[in-house]
């Protein structure tokens, strides 16, 4: 705590920093959040008017804090009104996370997500800038607070207390730094509860360290879990680190494995295609642990955060350091817990996964690879769709991008994988050259005895290879690809850029729009192959 306040108070903005803030707050104003904006979602399941308002406000709170300690005296006023506007919010929370039924006072200290976030906010920088704010607005601060988390907190359990996701870490470590800022004298009395939690966040992970919720909830939810870990530490006086842990180490080197090309990265479950890292958390990360960390060129950090996430805002200034990106080439990563197989070349970069299709933020993708070069998924993995309430009931895997419709993987007598613990792959060979599994039981098919996928891959090529192993005469089989890049077929050879696909049977290619994660239109493109036989083969050439 009192480091980061250190670190405030010694840091200066430049000359360009300043300029780009205050170009941000003049294109992005911010209103108030009305009726009609909260209750949309509960008449269509639509997310995005209310949380366009919603972080556009603390994007603006961000902004103008900052700009706030380059110039006290100018921007005062206009940060003490969005401080104020937040406390005047009807709940915190987000009308997803909302049981609109509930009693009016459970609805306003309902505890989700981004309540949590909202009170870290602003009980850090209450303490950041405590001295210059109003009296009545500190108070009125911690009011809010007191009655929207602390007491809810002190007197009930919650739900995402003994959850294996993100929930835990952000939840958790949201509230805990909050109780270490407003009141550090129950923080002492409670504080096992808070390393509970960030113990059950951590039993989510493998002991390899991969985040099966993809990279960008290893962001989210590992960014808070250090958050925590850095305050609390420092409250204990050092006696209690949660980064000192093997396991917690492995989790750390997750992020610099997920890039294959450029920032095109792994995007499996509901993760994004590109990836943009956080600066600060990174930068932390390579000072605590060192050469084992290998932080993304700092071309691919995030200009803002996601969400407008004001602990990852503030730590990018006070956090970064200078560190060369590390270049790396020809490179072997596998996740046995996870089921990751990840292999690096000079010339493209090849992603595939097993696992099972019950995981934290599932899709149907047992089986599933992407291929990246020069920067670009080109056998892609579509990754998240847009959320809505319709994206998280019984009716997720009609999405084609939750589905495994929507995944390079067969399709089986008509039939798609299904979703479930119990669907999994069973893992045969995993080295530097070859990736071997069966996927057969990600389908609950009884004739279907064996699906072997074998990908070998070459400095210039992969090739697949699926053996299927099915009682009976009648079978039919569809293999397909997906590209959200305009496949061509000429001579044999279905283009994707500059790779080409080559196989002993002809394509049926045709394109699908989704709706992605930014809520717009997307052309997605399906490459099928309608084989006789019980054995496939392509291979894939990666060389222009």
């Amino acid at each position: 705590m009192k480091e980061l306040k250190e670190k405030f108070n010694c840091f200066q903005l430049s000359s360009s920093e300043v300029k780009k803030l205050r170009l941000a707050l003049t294109k992005k104003l911010y209103s108030e959040l009305g009726y009609s904006d909260f209750i949309e979602y509960f008449h269509n399941g639509n997310r995005t008017k209310y949380e366009e308002k919603y972080f556009s406000k603390r994007e603006a709170l961000n902004n103008v804090f900052m700009l706030f300690h380059n110039d006290r005296h100018k921007y005062a006023d206009e940060l003490y009104n969005i401080i104020w506007s937040i406390c005047n919010e009807f709940t915190w929370a987000l009308p997803a996370h909302t049981d609109i039924k509930a009693d009016i006072d459970e609805i306003v200290i309902n505890i989700d997500l981004f309540s949590a976030e909202t009170a870290q906010t602003l009980a850090e920088i209450k303490y950041l800038i405590g001295d210059f704010m109003p009296e009545l607005l500190q108070k009125r601060v911690s009011y809010e607070i007191d009655r929207r988390i602390i007491k809810p907190f002190m007197k009930k359990k919650f739900g995402w207390e003994k959850v294996n996701n993100n929930w835990a870490a952000v939840c958790g470590g949201c509230v805990g730094m909050t109780f270490i800022y407003e009141r550090p004298d129950l923080m002492n009395k409670i504080s096992q509860r808070f390393l509970d939690i960030m113990h059950e966040y951590l039993n989510g992970f493998g002991e390899d360290g991969a985040c099966a919720e993809g990279l960008d909830y290893w962001i989210y939810g590992f960014g808070y879990f250090l958050y925590f870990a850095d305050v609390y530490r420092e409250f204990t006086g050092g006696q209690t680190d949660l980064l000192d842990d093997e396991k917690v180490k492995y989790i750390a080197q997750f992020q610099q494995n997920m890039y294959l090309s450029g920032n095109a990265a792994i995007s499996f479950s509901d993760s994004s295609r590109y990836a943009y890292f956080e600066r600060g958390m990174t930068d932390y990360l390579k000072t605590y642990y060192g050469k084992e960390i290998i932080p993304p060129h700092n071309k691919f950090s995030r200009e803002k955060p996601a969400c407008s996430r004001f602990a990852h805002f503030i730590r990018s200034y006070l956090w970064r350091d200078e560190y060369k990106a590390y270049n790396q080439d020809d490179d072997f990563i596998f996740y046995p817990d996870a089921q990751w197989y990840i292999r690096k070349l000079n010339s493209f970069g090849f992603a595939a996964k097993g696992g099972n299709n019950g995981e934290s933020h599932n899709h149907n993708d047992i089986g599933s690879f992407i291929i990246a070069y020069e920067g670009k998924q080109i056998f892609a993995d579509i990754g998240a769709g847009e959320y809505t309430s319709d994206y998280f009931s019984e009716n997720r895997y009609k999405y084609l991008c939750t589905s495994s419709l929507g995944h390079s993987v067969p399709i089986i007598n008509g039939y798609a994988q299904k979703d479930g613990i119990e669907y999994n792959a069973e893992i045969i060979k995993a080295d530097k050259d070859e990736f071997c599994l069966d996927i057969s039981g990600a389908y609950g098919i009884e004739e279907v005895r064996a699906v072997i996928r074998k990908f070998e891959i070459m400095s210039d090529m992969i090739i697949l290879a699926d053996e299927f192993k099915i009682e009976g005469e009648r079978y039919n089989i569809i293999e397909r690809f997906i590209s959200v890049i305009n496949p061509e077929y000429i001579n044999g050879i279905v283009k994707i850029g500059d790779i080409g696909l080559v196989c002993d049977y002809e394509p049926k290619i045709k394109e699908h729009i989704i709706k992605n994660h930014e809520g717009k239109d997307e052309k997605i493109f399906i490459i099928d192959y309608v084989i006789d036989k019980c054995r496939f083969k392509a291979e894939g050439a990666v060389t222009k």
